[in-house]
């Protein structure tokens, strides 16, 4: 059994106007710091389309993919990242950092071409859940 599903990640993980940082405990007494975010930095999200299986030689062939806005990964970044990441992992920039129909096609011809070698012994079945669609 096989299941791909996406998620929107934030780029800034936090929930007020930056991230929470601990003092040591004689300036607790102070204001405590943030690193402050803008607001497009606290809008900016990327999205992870994740395939996952219940056998785990094939779990360990399946793709993940992270889909960028390209104006939040420069093409320095995305080529350091790009040499460093496993082989299962793609990157890609795009426009805008959403998932599409399209982008889903990619990522289903991507799945079958990995799993050509297994097809003989499984017989795959892909569950795919969009919620809010």
């Amino acid at each position: 059994m096989l299941k791909l599903d996406e998620t929107s990640v934030p780029l800034i993980c936090t929930h007020r106007g930056g991230n929470d940082m601990q003092l040591s405990a004689t300036k607790a007494w102070l204001r405590r710091p943030r690193q402050f975010a803008s607001k497009t930095d606290q809008r900016s999200n990327f999205t992870h389309v994740g395939l996952i299986c219940n056998d785990t030689h094939i779990q360990s062939l399946l793709p993940q993919s992270m889909l960028v806005a390209d104006h939040l990964l420069s093409n320095t970044i995305f080529a350091t990242i790009q040499a460093e990441l496993p082989p299962d992992v793609y990157v890609k920039r795009m426009p805008s950092g959403w998932n599409s129909t399209q982008q889903n096609c990619i990522i289903i011809r991507i799945f079958r071409l990995i799993l050509a070698s297994a097809v003989h012994r499984y017989s795959p079945s892909l569950g795919y859940l969009r919620l809010g669609a």
